[in-house]
C-alpha cells in the first residue's frame, strides 16, 4: 500500500508521522486514514484496502461502513449494500446507534440509486428515527453532503 503525498495529502502526512506499523497495530487508525482519503475524494481503492486491513485485525462496524463509502465512491451499489448491511449489524452488536443511523441513511441512498424507492424510503425513515437527536441543521447538511 503506497501513499503519494501529492495525491493523498493529509492521509499520507498522518501515516508518515505515525509509521506504517500503526495501521496493523490499531485498526481504527486504518479506518481513520481511509476516511481521510475519502474526505479528500482521493483514492477510494486505497481507502478500501485500508478498511480491509482494519477488518483483518478485528471486525469493526466502522470499517464495514468505510468499505460501503468506498463502494459508493466507486459507484458499485451492490457491494455497498453488503458493506452497509454488515456495518449496521456490527453497529447493533457494538451498541453504536449513531453508526447504525448512518448505515440506514447510506442504505437508503444506495437503494434509491438502484431504483428501489420503497426500500430507500424505509431506510431513510429508520435513519431519521436513529438520528433523531441530531439537530436538524446537522441532518440537512449531512444529507446535502451525501448528495454531492
Amino acid at each position: 500500500m503506497l501513499f503519494r503525498s501529492e495525491l493523498d495529502g493529509p492521509a499520507a502526512n498522518l501515516l508518515a508521522r505515525h509509521g506504517t506499523g500503526s495501521i496493523e497495530r490499531d485498526p481504527l487508525y486504518a479506518v481513520a486514514l481511509a476516511r481521510a482519503l475519502l474526505a479528500q475524494k482521493a483514492r477510494p481503492l486505497l481507502a478500501l484496502d485500508l478498511a480491509d486491513t482494519a477488518l483483518e485485525a478485528r471486525p469493526l462496524g466502522r470499517a464495514h461502513f468505510v468499505r460501503g463509502l468506498c463502494y459508493e465512491a466507486l459507484d458499485e451499489p451492490r457491494p455497498a449494500l453488503r458493506a452497509f448491511s454488515a456495518a449496521r449489524h456490527r453497529a447493533a452488536l457494538e451498541r453504536d446507534p449513531v453508526l447504525s443511523g448512518y448505515c440506514y441513511f447510506h442504505l437508503g441512498l444506495t437503494w434509491d440509486q438502484l431504483g428501489e424507492r420503497a426500500y430507500a424510503l424505509d431506510h431513510f425513515l429508520r435513519a431519521e428515527i436513529m438520528l433523531y437527536f441530531l439537530p436538524t441543521v446537522v441532518r440537512r447538511s449531512r444529507a446535502r453532503m451525501a448528495q454531492e
